[in-house]
Parts: structure tokens; sequence; C-alpha cells
């Protein structure tokens, strides 16, 4: 018999007792015997009305416990050939999700601050379920260089993520600060799921469909998002609303991030999975008095979920075929349920995530540990982040991924570029795909150009969406002059004219000189270099030679100083810096600008990554540098725009070394006859 059963009948006995004893002659004098002559009216009173009523309530109580539960998960799904990361995954629920994901089959990613405890569970979990696939990873919530190198090991070592479940939180803990200077539950439970989530959102996107899962509570009803103040900094802390806030952005999350993965294939929801007994409440008033803990604790446990039963609804929102497709939405329990009022505020929303954003790009520039280890205070940033953008006083905004800007601020005219068309080789993902997005919102027309179209495609719409202007995806090969002139001739049939060329396409890899094959050097030479001119000659010919035109090339700065498992690359960079000085003397007379921007690292791109960027940051890589920080890909952008723009109508033969200046250029001349 289940405790629901047993409850139900509780309940009825008891009523059923209480009624049939008052009006019953014949038991009225069988309990006047058993009770020494006492009278039945004594007895009722003493013995049998609190028992009645003790049953009526513990009856009604674990009925309702038992209604809000939710029950096991409907779901007889497996996962297997599927990963799944989990957050917080040692303990609580995040154990027992991950106990039940992997039982279903599921290679299971348990990231945890607590190495030892984390070990030890998925040891248990492996052992209980004989799925051998269940690790344990270390990931700490509360610091920006964990959350980074646990995204960088998940990203080299899995080869996909198809489900993200954000279980990890902190609730109602003393104030604190996390490594990196935020409010200690501010900084878990939102802006480290925030950051992991951003991260991973590419592997997400390569497995889709994919889903990301966020564990809210039904504490965001009491929330507000204090932009002027999200670190507690003016006002006196409050433990209880700094959980509720942090409980409200997870859900705001949840809906901005829905919207901006639309068409991605990853979807996000999230849960309030009920009231559960887990340590998660250790800092509660129920576990901070004698009387609480020994006398209350055992009678509220009673009208608490286990764990087990906790952890259905995030199995539930990770298996289900029922969820397939479905995002942006709020579930109690497994129920779907409209989230608060300030819960539905979109402008919320964007603002919440504009402010997470810039304060990473703040923490990378190394604002976050000089304000909290030498000031003691990081009141000045946080705030400056939850105020609108001014001139000069904050980072253009950038996304990690390759997605539009969700706001923009220009720097000049919106016309600038009104009706010319620019053709970007390289223009699908990284640099080039902002760089098109950049000129597209300055009215400019644009043709995103690789060897991978569907990718292409998919850029495209995204473009044309955030900027309004026509975006054409063409697939080419820079080292086939041929694959360049098809291009081309498609462009001006269907465009008309080509204004901008940016070279943008690039390849790179780390190797040292020594292991480096003879192709490999070939290969990315052939790509650089010769793309670079291929395409630059096609396009003067067929018509910047009788219309005129602006040529940027993207270079690096690796050229400039020799640095190792660059020798490929940094060649073929140095080469583009000169071909650039020599096709701007030549082509002058026609009108043709040639410059370059060469850019040194640039967060949120395919070769930062591969180049060690969040290790290399990590380790003080960027000391040199003279900004302490690398730069972003809306910071590529501007510079690029302002040498494709009038703005820059008496540059050529230019390099704007970013983070590493150009060697002298010294003496060039652009009298051909004399260099004859």
């Amino acid at each position: 018999m289940t405790l629901k059963t047993c409850a139900r009948n509780l309940v009825v006995l008891s009523v059923v007792l209480s009624n049939e004893l008052e009006k019953n002659t014949v038991v009225k004098p069988l309990f006047d015997d058993i009770f020494s002559g006492q009278h039945y009216s004594e007895v009722m009173s003493k013995y049998i009305l609190p028992f009645s009523v003790f049953g009526t309530v513990f009856g009604a109580a674990v009925l309702l416990k038992n209604h809000v539960t939710g029950g096991p998960c409907p779901s007889k799904a497996t996962i297997k050939g599927k990963t799944v990361v989990i957050t917080g995954a040692n303990t609580g629920i995040g154990k027992e999700t991950a106990r039940e994901l992997a039982k279903r089959g599921g290679r299971i990613i348990m990231g945890c601050r607590d190495m030892e405890k984390c070990e030890t569970a998925a040891k248990e979990i492996r052992g209980k379920t004989l799925n051998p696939h269940v690790y344990a990873c270390q990931l700490d919530l509360a610091s920006v260089k964990s959350i980074r190198e646990f995204a960088e090991r998940i990203k080299q070592e899995e080869e996909r993520v198809d489900v993200l479940i954000n279980n990890a939180g902190v609730m109602r803990c003393p104030a604190g600060k996390t490594e990196d200077g935020f409010d200690m539950q501010f900084g878990v439970n939102h802006l480290g799921h925030f950051l992991l989530t951003n991260l991973l959102l590419d592997k997400l996107k390569e497995s889709a469909p994919s889903r990301v899962i966020n564990l809210a509570s039904l504490a965001h009803i009491v929330g507000k998002i204090d932009f002027e103040d999200l670190n507690w900094e003016k006002k006196k802390f409050d433990t209880k609303q700094a959980y509720c806030q942090s409980k409200l952005a997870n859900v705001l999350f949840t809906r901005e991030l829905a919207k901006r993965l639309q068409g991605t294939g990853i979807t996000v929801n999230a849960v309030h999975p009920g009231v559960v007994a887990t340590e998660l409440g250790r800092h509660t008033g129920l576990h901070q008095s004698q009387f609480s803990s020994s006398v209350l604790s055992p009678f509220f446990s009673l009208l608490v979920k286990s764990p087990e039963l906790g952890a259905q609804p995030s199995v539930y929102l990770a298996v289900s075929e029922e969820m397939e497709g479905v995002t942006g939405r709020y579930y109690d329990v497994m129920t779907e349920k409209e989230p608060a009022p300030l819960a539905l505020d979109e402008e919320a929303a964007r603002r919440l995530w504009e402010v997470s954003s810039r304060l990473f790009v703040l923490h990378q520039k190394g604002v976050g540990r000089f304000f909290s280890q030498r000031y003691k205070t990081s009141l000045f940033f946080l705030r400056s982040m939850a105020e609108p953008q001014r001139k000069g006083e904050l980072l253009p905004e950038d996304v990690g991924t390759d997605d539009c800007l969700t706001s923009y601020t220009h720097i000049y005219s919106p016309d600038l570029l009104k009706d010319q068309v620019a053709f970007i080789t390289g223009g699908g993902s990284g640099i080039g795909f902002r760089i098109a997005e950049i000129l597209m919102r300055h009215g400019c027309d644009t043709v995103i150009a690789s060897r991978n179209l569907d990718k292409l495609k998919e850029a495209s719409k995204k473009l044309s969406a955030a900027s309004g202007r026509r975006c054409l995806p063409l697939c080419l090969d820079v080292r086939k002059p041929e694959s360049i002139a098809a291009a081309v001739d498609e462009t001006l049939k269907e465009l008309g004219r080509i204004d901008i060329l940016i070279n943008n396409a690039a390849g790179n890899f780390l190797c040292p000189a020594t292991s480096l094959s003879f192709n490999a050097f070939k290969t990315v030479m052939e790509i650089d270099t010769m793309g670079t001119f291929n395409t630059s000659k096609v396009v003067y010919e067929k018509w910047f030679q009788d219309h005129g035109g602006n040529i940027v090339n993207i270079s690096a700065t690796l050229g400039y100083r020799g640095q190792a498992l660059q020798v490929h690359a940094g060649s073929a960079k140095a080469a583009n810096d000169a071909m650039t000085k020599h096709l701007a003397v030549e082509w002058g007379p026609s009108g043709v600008r040639v410059n370059t921007v060469a850019p040194g690292p640039v967060s949120g791109t395919e070769g930062f990554r591969r180049l060690g960027g969040p290790r290399g940051e990590a380790a003080g890589a960027f000391q040199s540098i003279p900004l302490q920080r690398a730069g972003n890909k809306t910071e590529m952008a501007h510079c690029t725009l302002f040498l494709a723009s009038p703005a820059s109508s008496f540059v050529t033969g230019a390099i704007l070394g970013l983070f590493c200046p150009p060697p002298d250029p010294g003496y060039w001349s652009s009298d051909k006859k004399r260099d004859k």
C-alpha cells in the first residue's frame, strides 16, 4: 500500500470513526467498559477527536503533497547516444536527474564544484544504472575562470551536447561575492549559467535538435531586477530578495535566449521543480534553530518532495517527445504555467541580457578582478552596466556566437553606405559575419561567400532579418579563380554592382614548424594569400577597373613579431600586408583604395578558441597589449567600416594594426615609371 493510499484511508477512517462512534449504541457501552467507567463523551473529547483531527490534517497534507509533486515523468523515452551536461549534479535534484538520465542510456557530464563528492556520486550512479558513461568534471559557477575552462573542456572532448541542464544554485546564503566580485546568488544562479550556456551554444547548435533547461523557482514571482544595484552595494543586503532576483533572472534569461535562438533547433525552457528536500535550503530559517530543526522540520518533510521526485520535471523537459520544438515556456513541475508579470517584460529581458553580456566583456579586460582586489568594490562597473550606453563609456555590444546584435548604437550615419554592395569572403561566421552585419546596418547590401552554402544561407537570413538589407549567400572557393569569377558574375547579375571587397577568408591552426607538413603550409598560403590575391584580381578586372572601389584585407598581427606555432599563418598574413601596399600603388589611379585591418586576439571567434583564447587569457597572455584585453568582433567591424566608407576617402595602403602596431612602413613610391 502506498503512502498516498494510506493517507486517503486515514482521512476516511478518522471521519467515519468519529461519526459512527457518535451514533452507535453498541460501541458506546464497549468504550465505557474499556475506559473503566469513563463517560463516552469524555473519551471522545480526550482521545478520539484529537486522533480524528490529526488523521484528517496529516492525510490532507500528504494528499496535497502528492497533488503538487506531479509524480514520475510520464515519458518512457531513452536517450542512448545523446550527451547531457548537468550542473550541480553531486547531490539533490541534480544527482537524481543524472541518475535517471543515465538509466535512460545518456552520456552524462556532471559539472560540480566539489570534485570529491562529484566523483563519489558519479561512481554510485554508474553502479546503480550499469551505465559506464557518467563523468565528473570540475565546475565552479562562482568563478569565470572555472566556467570557461569547463566549457572549453566540453567543446574539445565531447562530440555533441544534446541537453544542457542548468541545475546548480545557492539559496538565501549570507552576503558574499563570487571570485569575480558578483553577488553570490546572482553570480551563481544567473550569471554563471548565462556564461556557460553562451559558451556551449555552438556545440548545442551542432547537435540540434537540442535543449536547454533552466531550473527556476516559484520564488521568481516576488523577485525584482534592480538594475541600479545588482550587486547590493547601495542598499542593505536582503538574502531572500537576492535569491528571488536571481530566480526572476532565470526566467527572463530563458525567454530572451529562446527568442534569440529561434530557427536554430535549440529549445530553452524554465522549470520550477516544486518544494524539494535538498541541501539547497540549508540557509533557510527552518534549519537556523534547535526548535525548528527538531520539531518543525519532521512535519515539514511530510509536505516536500524527495529529490527523486524533484528531478522528474527536469527529466520530463529533457526527454519528453511532447517537448519537441517547445521553447520559451515556464513550467510549474510538469505543467506549463504563465510566469509572473515581471517575467514577461521583454524590455527587462533584453536589458538583463545586455547587462550580463557587458559584465563578462569587462571581466575579460580584468576590470572585475582589478576592482575587487584593488578598490574592493565592483559598484562602479555594475552600475555603469545597468545604465544606457553612452559614447566612449563602454565597449560596443558583441555576442560570442554567430548571431546578430540585439541592439546597436550607430557611430556613423545609418545611411553611410546606402545602396552600396559589399562582397565578403568568409562572411558566414566570426569576424566576417559581424562585418557583414555592421555594413548592412549602415545601408549596404552584401554578398557573403564561402564553401559552406548551408551555413551561409542560415547566416544570410539572420543578417537580413536584423538589418532589413539584402544578403546574398554564394558558394565559392577562394583558391579557385573560376569559382570566384562565377560568384562575382552572379553578384553583378543580382545586385548590379560591387563597391566594397572584404577579403576575410582564412585558415589557421597551431602547429610547430617541425611538425608542419609541406601540404599544410601550402594550404594556408593558398587560402590566406592566394585567396586574397585571386579575389582581388577577379573583382578588379570585372568591376573595380572601370568603376573604382574599396578593398579591405583582414590580416593579423602574427607577422609583426616572431610567434611559436604560427609560421604558416604569420607568413601568409605578412604577404597580405605587402600585397596591400603594392595593390594600393598599382590600382590607385583607377580609383581603388586598398587597406588592411590586422586584428590581434578577437573573442568569440573560432580562431580565438583554436588558439587557446580563454586559457591564454587566464595565463595573462594579453598583458603585452596596451588595453590588456582581447578585442571583440564589433570593434573589428567598426575598423573595417571606417576603411570601407567615405570617412577614409584619402586613406590607401594603410595597415590598421590592432593591439600591436605594424612595423614602420618606411618609404614607398607610387611612381610606376620610376619603380621600373
